[in-house]
C-alpha cells in the first residue's frame, strides 16, 4: 500500500459528499483461469459494498467487469470457450452480482443503485462473439451499459491505429454487433443500450500528459 494513498471508504465518501456517480473495474484477469475464486470473492465484496462496509454509496455505483481483451481464450487462432476467456468470466461475474442484488435480504435502497458494465470487445467479429456468445440472456438483461475503450494519444493516425476510435464505419460494426445480441437477448423489445466511455491511455501514452 502506498503511503497515503486513498482507500475505497475515502473515494465513496468523497463521491457522495460531491453528488458524483462512481464506476469501479473488477479485476479480472487473475481470475480468468480460477473463476470459482472471482466469483467468491466478487459475491463477498457486493455483500459488503451493501452492508455499509466502506461508508454509504453515492446514488449510482457502476461495477466494471474490467480486463477485457479480445485474445483472452485464443491461442494460436483457435477460440476454446470456457475458463480463460473473458466472455465466460463476464457470465460468471454478472451472475454472481445478480445473485446478490436480488437477495431480498439485502437493503433494496443500496440495491437500486448498483449497475454492471460488461466490456464491448475490441474487434468486429470473432472476439465480440467469443465474448457475448457465452452470457445468458437472462445476465445479458441485467448489463446497465457496454463499456468502449478510447485512447488519447499525441495525433490521430495514432490513436485510430490504437483503437479505431477514428473509423466511424468500424465503430458502427461493433456497436451493431453487440446490440443484436442485447436485442435477442430482450426477444426484440430490448431498452435503450447505454454506451460507456472508457480512457484507457491516461498516464501512459496520452500527449501532452496533462490530457
Amino acid at each position: 500500500v502506498v503511503s497515503g494513498q486513498k482507500g475505497l471508504t475515502d473515494v465513496l465518501a468523497a463521491a457522495v459528499a460531491t453528488h458524483s456517480e462512481f464506476a469501479m473495474v473488477l479485476p479480472s484477469k487473475r481470475y480468468m483461469n480460477d473463476v470459482a475464486t472471482g466469483v467468491a470473492d466478487v459475491t463477498y465484496f457486493v455483500k459488503r459494498l451493501l452492508h455499509g462496509d466502506f461508508g454509504a454509496l453515492p446514488t449510482h455505483v457502476k461495477l466494471e467487469i474490467g480486463n477485457e481483451s479480445n485474445w483472452m481464450g485464443w491461442v494460436n487462432g483457435k477460440f476454446t470457450p470456457g475458463e480463460g476467456s473473458y466472455g465466460y468470466l463476464a457470465n460468471a461475474f454478472i451472475g454472481a452480482i445478480r445473485s446478490v442484488l436480488e437477495d431480498p435480504k439485502q437493503d433494496p435502497t443500496a440495491v437500486s443503485r448498483i449497475c454492471i458494465g460488461v466490456q464491448m470487445g475490441t474487434t468486429v467479429d470473432r472476439g465480440q462473439s467469443a465474448i457475448f456468445d457465452q452470457i445468458s440472456p437472462a445476465n445479458l438483461r441485467a448489463v446497465t451499459c457496454f463499456v468502449r475503450h478510447s485512447a488519447l494519444l499525441d495525433n490521430l493516425a495514432d490513436d485510430a491505429a490504437a483503437n479505431d476510435g477514428y473509423d466511424l464505419s468500424f465503430e458502427q460494426q461493433k456497436l451493431a454487433n453487440v446490440k443484436a445480441y442485447w436485442d435477442r437477448a430482450w426477444s426484440n423489445h430490448a431498452p435503450e443500450m447505454l454506451i460507456s466511455d472508457s480512457e484507457w491511455s491516461v498516464g501512459s501514452g496520452a500527449s501532452p500528459s496533462e490530457v
